[in-house]
């Protein structure tokens, strides 16, 4: 199992580099409009989530344009220097990024069992309360998505075990789904049971996945990583568009980034007309 002090280095590593980057001015180039920042309240869940929310040029006036949901997202810079660049090289579609935040409360919101002598559990409700609230919000306010076909989720190690577990648990909420360097040793691996039961009701995954893993990452997260993205690809769902790697010289802290590059133009390809 990977240790606690991983996952808080995870995001002490992931905001120091994002300091870095937006201080030096490395990283792509800079996005060519304002990223939005705002708070939003989850009355339900008694917590307050920070939104960046990226809207590029091609889609300003644009009616129903699909967008992704970033988990961890509460700097949303580099996420939209990313999308804006490869959107702007015509090797994405157009699309919206939204961030939401979790430094303090992803622990509980990205797990979806409890173990005790931690916060966790919390990902039913967390999702519910994207699902009945948070999301018809954004989508009546910035006039975007409006259909499953129309929306992604992105996260990074618990976020993308959530990711992971709402690929199998949610697939009437979202259709494309980036998991990167996925905590998947999560509760003894109870993800495997998740798929087994997906599998026992469902003959099809009409999905586009993209997952992958650091090369050097803790010993537990690379054997389970192949042994979920091979049985994925043994079940022969006819609808899933998976791409699945492990990308070569890098850790679970440096990965996020090249990972991010990857999986975007996978979910948005370029050239894909609006659903």
């Amino acid at each position: 199992m990977v240790p606690d002090w991983m996952v808080a280095d995870w995001m002490v590593a992931r905001g120091a580099v994002i300091a870095l980057a937006l201080g030096a001015g490395c990283g792509p180039p800079e996005a060519r409009n304002e990223v939005l920042h705002r708070d939003v309240v989850a009355e339900s869940l008694d917590s307050t989530y920070t939104l960046s929310i990226y809207i590029p040029p091609e889609l300003e006036g644009v009616s129903g344009a699909p967008w992704l949901l970033v988990l961890d997202g509460e700097y949303g810079h580099i996420e939209a220097d990313i999308s804006d660049q490869l959107i702007a090289g015509g090797q994405a579609a157009p699309h919206v990024m939204i961030g939401i935040g979790n430094a303090d409360l992803r622990d509980r919101d990205y797990t979806p069992t409890e173990i005790s002598d931690e916060p966790s559990g919390g990902l039913d409700d967390f999702v519910g309360w994207l699902r009945d609230d948070l999301i018809p919000e954004l989508e009546a306010e910035l006039d975007i998505g409006g259909a499953p076909a129309l929306r992604g989720l992105h996260g990074h190690s618990y976020g993308g075990l959530a990711t992971t577990i709402a690929l199998l648990t949610y697939p009437d909420l979202w259709s494309r789904f980036g998991a990167t360097s996925p905590s998947l040793y999560w509760d003894g691996a109870m993800v495997f049971g998740v798929e087994e039961a997906f599998a026992s009701e469902n003959d099809d995954l009409p999905m586009r996945l993209y997952c992958s893993m650091g090369e050097l990452e803790a010993p537990a997260m690379n054997p389970l990583f192949e042994e979920f993205t091979e049985r994925l690809d043994r079940r022969g769902y006819p609808g899933l568009e998976m791409k699945a790697e492990v990308i070569d010289n890098h850790d679970h802290f440096s990965s996020w980034e090249v990972a991010y590059e990857r999986l975007v133009p996978h979910l948005f390809p370029p050239g894909e007309a609006m659903r």
